[in-house]
């Protein structure tokens, strides 16, 4: 189950989509760990790149972020000058077309993943998609086609897969220890109230769902290591339209069962 606060009144019965996991990148594609220095491009001043993900990649063995980019110049220079970053991009394009930066994270509201790394993929740079990587099942199937074609690596910003503790996990399921799995479980609660918050926007890929519910649909899709046959779910949506709480079951085949 998933909240962001007290549900509204309205229930409807909800269909998931299967939609493919961005954790696989054609071998063959433009490497991201390359021996020298990965020059990183941030799309946007959302805070998990200020707060997590810039500070990570400046950490790392062989990352630097470069260059930031926003649709206001003066807070891309504010953000820019806080965190030590050598450019600041009054706009989007702008980043794309800089020639000194060789790859790009993407944390735009979930309701722009799509277009935006379609046209990371068009400028011929790599691309770390935040989660969920796209709103519906079209738009990842035309991002991977899109970076496949242009022999380019794409992954979604799911950290947790890479820890490992989850690595551990994985290994003591595949390895047939616990015995046939019968039941799978995955829960992801947060309190969120601020309805100017993109997450209660429908036009920006707002809701629970795609906010929260994408790590229960990665952690059970791994566990269970294939997509499911089937899914059903039930939704509560709140006055903005979004869905504020959803429960839901996969049936993985074989009596093995997920629910979240």
């Amino acid at each position: 189950m998933l909240f962001y606060r007290i549900p509204g009144t309205s229930t409807c019965p909800f269909t998931a989509r299967k939609i493919p996991f961005a954790r696989r990148v054609n071998p063959r594609s433009r490497s991201l760990t390359m021996a020298s220095t990965v020059r990183w491009g941030i799309l946007s001043t959302a805070n998990i790149a200020q707060g997590r993900v810039i500070p990570a990649i400046n950490n790392s063995r062989n990352g630097r972020v470069v260059a930031i980019a926003s649709r206001n110049g003066d807070r891309a220079r504010k953000v820019a000058g806080q965190l030590g970053i050598d450019r600041a991009w009054p706009s989007y394009e702008d980043l794309l077309a800089d020639g000194e930066v060789d790859a790009i994270y993407n944390p735009l509201p979930a309701g722009l993943l799509a277009e935006w790394s379609l046209k990371c993929a068009r400028a011929g740079k790599p691309t770390l998609v935040e989660k969920p990587f796209a709103t519906n099942v079209h738009d990842a199937r035309e991002v991977f086609a899109a970076f496949a074609a242009s022999n380019l690596a794409v992954a979604e910003a799911f950290m947790y897969r890479h820890h490992p503790l989850t690595k551990k996990v994985l290994d003591i399921v595949r390895s047939g220890r616990l015995g046939q799995l019968r039941s799978l479980r995955a829960s992801f609660h947060a309190g969120q109230s601020d309805e100017a918050d993109i997450r209660f926007s429908p036009e920006l890929g707002g809701g629970a769902m795609l906010d929260l519910g994408c790590y229960c649909l990665s952690i059970l899709h791994a566990l269970a290591g294939r997509s499911p046959l089937g899914v059903k779910s039930i939704v509560h949506a709140g006055p903005a339209g979004v869905d504020e709480q959803i429960a839901g079951v996969l049936d993985f085949g074989d009596g093995l069962l997920g629910s979240f």
